[in-house]
């Protein structure tokens, strides 16, 4: 009985202060995998990026300009929220299948230069639909650099939380970010450095997190069958 009492307390605790916690970034996606349940995804390719509101059919050719913001609405994605991105330097645009210079974005989401420079940062909005604590991406540079950093915002726009993002190395190229977070989660901002390189965002992944119920009862459950292993040894 006192270990039972000694776990629910231990249980309570855990319970109350996640309430509080950062978000946790992952930068593996099978850990990330594992501490969420649920997941819904939207795919930045050609057909994905045909579901936006400003795009009338699904883009053909190499860098098409789709324009300073994108519309997902959950009526046409089959998503329980809308979700919206937005360029954040005036003039920068969305582009698909970038093949500027050196980059080779085959059938994937960039963005694109603004007065030959790099102009890569963007945000996205999360709206309507259950609260959403779970979120990933893939993240594709040209480039091996450090300098990009990202926001994990909450429903009302304050920040949760700043996360600095080591940017894929060739020929790798790719790098899985992904983020739980206690609080509601209602957008992220990135912030791209200040070096002549090209990225690309695609696969998004939205899910759920186990209820800290969940986890209460499990702890429970576990300590149940400890104490039980115990008596029998006893016995």
């Amino acid at each position: 009985m006192k270990h039972l009492v000694s776990t629910a307390v231990l249980v309570c605790l855990f319970t109350a202060g996640m309430a509080d916690a950062t978000p946790i970034i992952y930068t593996n996606e099978a850990d990330w995998l594992d501490a969420v349940v649920r997941v819904e995804s939207l795919a930045m390719d050609r057909t994905g990026l045909a579901l936006a509101t400003e795009v009338s059919s699904p883009p053909v050719g190499s860098y098409v300009n789709l324009g300073p913001t994108l519309t997902f609405e959950a009526a046409t994605t089959g998503l329980e929220w809308t979700v919206a991105l937005a360029t954040l330097q005036p003039g920068a645009q969305f582009v698909f299948d970038d093949h500027t210079g050196n980059t080779w974005f085959d059938e994937q989401l960039s963005v694109g230069r603004v007065n030959t420079h790099e102009n890569d940062d963007w945000e996205m909005t999360i709206t309507g639909g259950r609260a959403l604590h779970a979120f990933a991406f893939d993240l594709t540079e040209d480039e091996g650099v450090l300098g990009e950093s990202m926001q994990v915002l909450g429903l009302d726009g304050s920040v949760l939380g700043t996360y600095p993002v080591l940017a894929p190395v060739r020929p790798e190229n790719s790098v899985f970010i992904g983020f739980v977070s206690d609080v509601a989660i209602g957008g992220f901002r990135f912030d791209e450095d200040n070096v002549d390189d090209d990225m690309c965002i695609s696969n998004f992944r939205f899910a759920d997190v186990p209820e800290p119920g969940t986890w209460a009862l499990l702890a429970v459950g576990l300590s149940v069958l400890g104490g039980l292993g115990v008596r029998r040894r006893r016995v």
